[in-house]
């Protein structure tokens, strides 16, 4: 579980968007699968 963890991290902190903190970042994922795809998918 660890691993995921740190993978969806990894992917949060390269991602070249809108400036926002890894937390709201985080949230924005949770909630929208459109900011997922673009975060997994570039």
């Amino acid at each position: 579980m660890a691993l995921f963890n740190r993978v969806a991290l990894s992917l949060i902190k390269q991602h070249k968007g809108k400036q926002d903190s890894i937390a709201s970042k985080r949230r924005k994922a949770a909630w929208s699968a459109d900011f997922r795809r673009q975060l997994i998918f570039g």
